[in-house]
């Protein structure tokens, strides 16, 4: 088959997808829709194919599975879930690795191994200062075995999902075939197997590879955790000013700039108006009083050289800083984030989100607020804030945050509703195993569902909707409709079949295995699937082995990212874990291995399973 130009076209849109990956100059999902919108611009696809991926039965599938998780979070599972657990486990670590490692894999295989770890973030977290125990002794477990629980069933991470969208047809230069689908739990005893050795790996050889001394310290209570971790003393002090004071007619920005950094102003007071945070432009007057939080100390000696008046006690902000209405948070910068590549000044986030950031955690390093002007905001950055506690409930469903924190006064939770939400997903997932139902048509009646019966509001259902993500799959979708109207994947897999020759078919899969495996860490396992599966699928045919098993292998192994904070669920991990790419490597190298020979001596098992 000669190398025509549609191909070279193909290959050079497949480069600048890895490279505008790889670079991190664009966001994914701007990324994405420039490659679709290239391949329609250089009519690599059918005009009526162009816009393909956003009727895909994948995306609607992850929109639901979105809608589903921040469902069964609204009815207060988070914490439930976390009392559980900590009742079983007790301060075991061991037994800690155990329950929180099965939760993370069996969440994975219902609702994608992004929402679990994203639900059992708080978890972990709330888990570790309840016993004492590190949380970077659990978080790296726990997200290990929401990757590995993905394969659990076919709607557990995104390249399973989409895996029947590029089955049905695949062309050859001879033919053109149907490939049976793949049903919901075809990948089982492989997610199952997958989960245990993960579990057996973090009890043995790896808790010996976890983080130690090295890292930072974590306390029994929230007070001490952010003493420790960000420097931020949770006591609040008020302050009135006098007729004399020299800041009076300024704005707080200049009481600011002249605070220690142990110091924050999170309250102000000007006549009957109560600011929580305050903004930086708010004016100050005879009559207004402001809450300092950090250690006494340093307040009062704050107070003496300002001239101001320290109160013995809350007065004016007593009710208004209570315990059950204010406190400190800690938020984490999710990949998908909008807010990633922006400087923090420029968010405004006392104005729009009811956030006073005071520190910010990245690698080894906190930022105060000296430097946080000039923070660009980054993937896993770890916010330490101070908000209202409602302010922090409505922060929750916004998708370009993950709230850690969770051990406060929830006053939106509908745990009334946790029946409705459990009978909707038992129905989606029955219709899907027993009914034989579309998996997004299944998942649609169960997100519709929670609708219906209040556990989540049509407007709390769009924003649990993570679009840079909808987009990226509906981008990216065409990209392997292109390698079979190029011709791509037909030369790919010609050029493929000369080297292997008479290789074995278990080869073959070790060879396609390990593409996957470092594709997904260079772009997204989305674009690794799209990319693979086709030309995986045309090797397939002309070297008369099963196309299903090596196409199940590239969708598995599109989520073996270990060794590497590329994938969206490490990511979300490094900060509050304050992990270091050498840690990912440490403790990730044996478990991608471990991976790659599962999938590469189970798929055609699995396969014959699901054909049966």
């Amino acid at each position: 088959m000669p190398l025509t130009t549609p191909i070279l076209l193909f290959f050079g849109i497949v480069m600048l997808t890895i490279v505008l990956s790889i670079s991190n100059k664009v966001r994914l999902d701007i990324a994405a829709i420039l490659v679709m919108s290239l391949l329609g611009w250089a009519h690599l696809i059918p005009d009526a194919q162009i816009f393909s991926g956003f009727a895909s039965t994948a995306v609607i599938s992850v929109a639901c599975i979105m809608i589903i998780s921040t469902a069964m979070d609204k009815t207060g599972l988070t914490r439930m879930l976390a009392n559980k657990i900590n009742h079983l486990a007790g301060p075991s670590e061991s037994r800690l690795i155990v329950l929180i490692g099965l939760m993370a894999g069996i969440c994975a295989g219902a609702i994608r191994n992004s929402g679990a770890a994203a639900l059992l973030l708080p978890v972990t977290t709330r888990l570790s200062w309840r016993t004492g125990i590190p949380s970077y002794r659990l978080l790296m477990p726990m997200a290990f075995c929401a990757l590995l629980g993905s394969a659990i069933t076919m709607m557990g991470s995104s390249p399973l999902l989409m895996l029947n969208d590029l089955l049905p047809t695949s062309n050859t230069d001879e033919n053109s075939v149907a490939l049976e689908r793949f049903s919901l739990f075809a990948p089982l005893p492989i997610g199952l197997t997958l989960v245990l050795v993960g579990i057996l790996y973090f009890l043995g050889p790896a808790r010996r590879l976890l983080p130690t001394a090295n890292q930072r310290p974590v306390g029994r209570d929230d007070i001490s955790y952010f003493t420790n971790t960000y420097g931020v003393e949770g006591d609040l002090h008020e302050v009135t000013i006098p007729a004399n004071a020299s800041c009076i007619n300024n704005t707080l920005k200049a009481i600011e700039k002249q605070l220690p950094k142990s110091l924050h102003v999170v309250a102000l007071k000007t006549y009957d108006r109560v600011s929580i945070p305050p903004l930086r432009t708010s004016l100050l007057t005879e009559s207004s009083t402001f809450a300092l939080l950090g250690p006494r100390a340093a307040a009062e000696l704050f107070c003496q050289e300002q001239s101001l008046t320290l109160q013995p006690r809350l007065q004016v902000f007593d009710d208004s800083l209570h315990a059950m209405q204010t406190g400190l948070s800690e938020i984490v910068i999710p990949p998908s984030s909008s807010l990633v590549g922006k400087p923090l000044r420029t968010l405004h986030l006392r104005r729009t989100q009811g956030i006073q950031v005071l520190a910010i955690h990245r690698g080894k390093k906190v930022r105060h607020r000296g430097e946080l002007r000039k923070v660009i905001i980054k993937p896993g950055d770890t916010l330490c804030a101070f908000c209202r506690w409602h302010n922090l409930d409505e922060l929750a469903q916004e998708p370009d945050f993950v709230v850690v924190t969770s051990d406060y006064p929830h006053d939106n939770l509908r745990p009334k509703k946790l029946p409705y939400a459990l009978c909707f997903l038992a129905i989606a997932l029955l219709l899907m195993f027993v009914g034989h139902m579309h998996t997004a048509m299944a998942l649609l009646i169960g997100a519709m569902g929670m609708i219906a019966t209040g556990v989540l509001t049509i407007d709390e259902a769009y924003q649990a909707i993570n679009w840079p993500t909808i987009c990226v799959l509906a981008g990216l979708i065409p990209l392997g409709v292109a390698a079979h109207t190029t011709g791509a994947a037909a030369w790919l897999a010609e050029q493929i079949s000369a080297l292997t020759g008479t290789w074995s078919d278990m080869n073959l899969r070790l060879i396609f295995a390990v593409l996957a495996t470092l594709l997904c860490l260079v772009i997204s396992n989305i674009g690794a699937t799209v990319i693979l599966v086709p030309i995986a699928i045309n090797v397939a045919m002309v070297m008369g082995t099963d196309p299903r098993v090596l196409a199940l292998t590239i969708a598995l192994c599109a989520s073996n990212s270990f060794i590497l904070p590329t994938h969206q669920v490490n990511l979300l991990i490094t900060g509050p874990g304050n992990y270091t790419v050498k840690d990912f490597l440490r403790t990730g190298s044996a478990m991608t291995v471990l991976f790659i020979a599962i999938v590469v001596v189970m798929a055609p098992w699995c396969v014959q399973l699901s054909s049966n």
